[in-house]
């Protein structure tokens, strides 16, 4: 239909005519105009559009042919299909003003209607009361839209759920899907338990239980991420309590340390150092561990090899006392108990070497040096039941050894008898000697025949010890 109008208004007899009458229209259809709109506006909540000012203000000049108004409506008509009617679409008219909403589409479909029928001012006439309708609409939309979202906003503030969410409900009506109202309602929907969450730390803060406090407001940033103030009142609590915690730490590792229990007071060095790495109180607190850990190892140690020598294991206790000599070293008390311990296991070693060999003892400088280390050991003999032992037999080895022993020597009468380191004996049949305990080589010898040697062992308290010493073999 719209071709075929424009078509028909090229067509220069037909603009002629209806010049005249449409240039008397445009004024009678303005005060009709004015009429509907202050009508309208009246009825609205918002203060009323001057709208003949309005329409005097958007009222083209007088074009100087029809071919100006039609060009003029074509342009304000895709201005309005550009610019109001988008706006119109997302302004939801049939939720909360469904006359505006109709009202609106009539004015543009009469304009056009008029503008088909070449009645070209009033075509621009109709199109510039649904500007004029739709702007004031849209005023009114977005004055209603702000005052809602304060509402909802003040009430929120005020912590008022119930009125908060009447109000940003209202403000949805108007505008959907807008994200500051959208976010507003998810903060309000949690309104009454983010309240109920701050109560309880206003509660924690007032009893000073700082654990409490931190945990409720942590919460609430959880329901409400908006309320970022509260990160830094959490983050000064969290610091104040890491401050407690930390001194608590280290008081329970300093008394843990004073009780001797170093595994209490690691674990609360742990837990200190996991909160502020590197302080001077947790280095102090290290330091004292450390030193009562040796402490413990020297007192451990020292236990340790005092059991070993009450079990009379005194190589197993030396064995202990060097290796905590090591951390302990020039310990005057570790050192006094490894000298004890390397005498007696001396002096052990000696005492079993003479009982293991006593037949040397027949030699006197043998004796002599055995009843040196006999006197020796009678120091130590009562730290030792292996050593006074071994004193003991040792002792009454060199008596026996100084008590001679009869040896009864057998020959041919042919045979020259002697004791090698002693003397001769000479030819004989049988002779008695005294001799000190020990082992002595009998030597036999004959013109024209082998040289013999006999050995000869003769105990402490032997009797009837007899040899024979005879050379029966021919050279």
């Amino acid at each position: 239909m719209l071709p075929e109008a424009l078509s028909q208004a090229d067509k220069k007899l037909r603009r002629e005519r209806f010049l005249t009458i449409l240039l008397a229209a445009v004024t009678i259809l303005a005060g009709i105009s004015v009429l509907v709109v202050v009508k309208y506006l009246g009825s609205a909540e918002n203060k009323p559009v001057d709208t003949a000012t309005a329409v005097d203000a958007y009222r083209p000049d007088p074009p100087a042919d029809v071919s100006g108004y039609r060009d003029r409506f074509k342009q304000d008509l895709k201005y309005f299909e550009s610019t109001i009617e988008p706006q119109l679409a997302a302004a939801n008219l049939p939720a909360w003003s469904p006359q505006a909403a109709s009202e609106i589409p009539a004015l543009k479909n009469q304009a056009l209607s008029s503008f088909a029928q070449e009645d070209y001012s009033n075509a621009l006439e109709s199109l510039l009361q649904a500007r004029l309708l739709a702007e004031a609409t849209l005023k009114e939309w977005e004055e209603r839209y702000t005052r809602a979202y304060s509402q909802a906003f003040s009430f929120f503030t005020d912590g008022f759920a119930d009125r908060a969410g009447l109000a940003i409900d209202q403000a949805l009506t108007f505008k959907p899907s807008d994200p500051d109202a959208l976010t507003l309602k998810s903060r309000i929907d949690v309104l009454p338990e983010v309240v109920s969450l701050l109560q309880e730390a206003v509660i924690a803060r007032t009893e000073n239980d700082l654990r409490k406090e931190i945990e409720a407001l942590k919460q609430v940033v959880v329901l409400d991420p908006a309320r970022t103030s509260l990160n830094e009142r959490i983050r000064e609590l969290e610091q104040k309590q890491g401050e407690l915690e930390y001194a608590s730490y280290i008081n329970q590792g300093l008394k843990a340390v004073e009780r001797r229990d170093l595994r209490k007071a690691n674990s609360s060095l742990a837990s200190a150092e996991a909160l502020f790495p590197g302080r001077r109180e947790a280095r102090i607190l290290r330091g004292r561990i450390a030193s009562t850990a040796r402490s413990i190892s020297l007192s451990n140690a020292i236990q340790k090899g005092d059991a070993a020598i009450a079990r009379d294991e005194w190589r197993h206790a030396l064995d202990i006392f060097q290796q905590a000599l090591r951390t302990h070293p020039n310990h005057a008390e570790l050192l006094n108990r490894i000298r004890k311990a390397e005498n007696i296991i001396t002096l052990d070693a000696a005492l079993s070497d003479y009982l293991s060999r006593h037949h040397r003892l027949s030699s006197p400088n043998v004796a002599s040096a055995a009843r040196k280390t006999l006197q020796e050991s009678l120091e130590f003999s009562q730290m030792s039941r292996s050593l006074a032992s071994k004193t003991g037999k040792l002792s009454e080895l060199l008596a026996q050894y100084e008590i001679p022993v009869d040896l009864l020597i057998a020959s041919d009468n042919k045979t020259h008898v002697s004791i090698r380191g002693l003397g001769n004996i000479g030819v004989i049949a049988n002779k008695r000697i005294s001799l000190r305990p020990g082992q002595y080589i009998l030597e036999g010898k004959r013109s024209g025949f082998r040289s013999k040697l006999v050995r000869v062992v003769l105990n402490p308290g032997q009797t009837n010890t007899r040899v024979e010493v005879i050379c029966d073999e021919q050279i």
